[in-house]
């Protein structure tokens, strides 16, 4: 940028200042053009590499189920469910915990045995499963003493599709994935990437994941 091309036409180079060749003013510019070039190639460089990063960031998961009918998506702290054939929501509800903490984040996957959402809140110990079968649950939660005979001990929270059921865990999960091991097993890794199963029957932790399956 040491070069300037005056209203004339004239190009100035090297000494052309002392020569008389261009104005104080024009060679003010001039000095003020190759002070604040650096900078504005350093503000172009960043700007293409911010549109890069934009351009390559992942998107965010948005699994569908093993028939396709069902497509699941995480957004504004909400699970959102849509119907594949119409596009609409056929469910929703918030990312929020048993102690009411809403987690702005959760991993979420699609699991076929039993047909399901998994969710994993980002800021809360609990795995949601999230059932696609019509006939699921009832799911239980909660226990209370009856003296009826014969009448379960626990209250009835959620059946049929979209029925939740909720796993408590010792630590916060960040991802899921299958379990290779046990279709009806999931397992989730840690923020400090440490991998555990979970059992969706047993409906708990049953131990870190397998020789060779650990994260990384």
């Amino acid at each position: 940028m040491a070069d300037l091309f005056l209203a004339s036409g004239r190009l100035a180079v090297g000494n052309d200042f002392d020569q008389g060749a261009i104005t104080p003013a024009q060679g003010n510019i001039h000095r003020m053009m190759r002070l604040f070039t650096p900078c504005l190639t350093a503000l172009f460089a960043l700007t293409a590499l911010f549109a890069l990063t934009a351009q390559s960031a992942p998107a965010p998961a948005q699994p569908h189920s093993g028939d396709g009918l069902w497509q699941a998506e995480i957004d504004n702290a909400h699970l959102f469910i849509r119907d594949q054939a119409t596009g609409d929501i056929a469910h929703a509800r918030p990312l929020m915990a048993r102690d009411n903490a809403l987690s702005s984040t959760a991993a979420v996957i699609a699991h076929d045995t039993p047909p399901a959402i998994l969710v994993a809140l980002g800021q809360a110990p609990e795995l949601w499963l999230i059932a696609l079968d019509a006939d699921a649950g009832p799911y239980h939660q909660g226990f209370v003493h009856s003296y009826v005979a014969g009448m379960e001990e626990s209250l009835s929270q959620e059946r049929g599709r979209f029925a939740r059921l909720r796993i408590d865990l010792t630590a916060p999960l960040i991802a899921l994935r299958p379990d290779p091991d046990d279709r009806r097993a999931v397992q989730g890794i840690r923020a400090n990437g440490t991998c555990i199963r979970i059992h969706l029957v047993a409906k708990r932790e049953i131990g870190p994941c397998l020789k060779g399956d650990n994260n990384g």
